[in-house]
């Protein structure tokens, strides 16, 4: 179950490389296409936010807080991260969709020719992706593992069924969409 969220986490990381090269551009005074980062900010919205983040929020929390997660358990299974609580994974989901709504008013206004706006996107992008880099990482070295040795085998294979059914209702073909996306933008910036 987990390996689904984690396969996701690998796209995610994938648009992350994308957008440091994006961002390095904008913050040299290069330009970079709106319509690259509108893509990029919809995959942001639509693969990351909606899909990863709400299979998170939705199904595995909810899971891990019915078979007891807690900081304490979590922080004797890895013996480091007490901070990575299911709140703070939520205040961090939170904090990414900011970011977000940040780097799109930045991006409107770039698009118009603003030149500081250059810099404001710039640095909305590389907080972003500071902010997911680190979050990814909790989620992969400290919270999934917890989530598969906590949850039954059994309850495994419904909430595999519950992520497939979210991603149903946000879209047909999400997954191949959102990756042959991210492959024609890297492609774009050059890999």
């Amino acid at each position: 179950m987990v390996e689904v969220l984690e396969e996701e986490h690998r796209v995610i990381e994938r648009m992350l490389e994308v957008l440091k090269k994006a961002a390095a551009r904008l913050s040299e005074g290069e330009p970079v296409q709106p319509s690259l980062l509108k893509d990029a900010l919809d995959f942001l919205r639509t693969f990351a936010d909606r899909c990863h983040h709400g299979k998170e929020e939705d199904v595995l929390f909810s899971a891990l807080q019915e078979h007891g997660f807690s900081a304490v358990e979590a922080v004797g299974h890895i013996g480091v991260m007490p901070s990575a609580e299911i709140g703070v994974m939520l205040s961090e989901h939170e904090e990414g969709r900011r970011l977000i709504r940040a780097a799109a008013k930045s991006l409107q206004k770039y698009e118009g020719g603003d030149a500081p706006a250059r810099k404001a996107l710039a640095k909305s992008l590389q907080s972003y992706i500071r902010l997911l880099t680190e979050h990814i990482f909790k989620e992969d070295s400290f919270i999934f593992p917890v989530a598969d040795r906590l949850i039954p085998d059994a309850e495994k294979k419904q909430l595999r069924r519950r992520f497939e059914e979210a991603e149903k209702k946000i879209g047909v073909n999400l997954h191949q969409r959102y990756l042959r996306l991210v492959e024609k933008l890297e492609n774009e910036l050059g890999k």
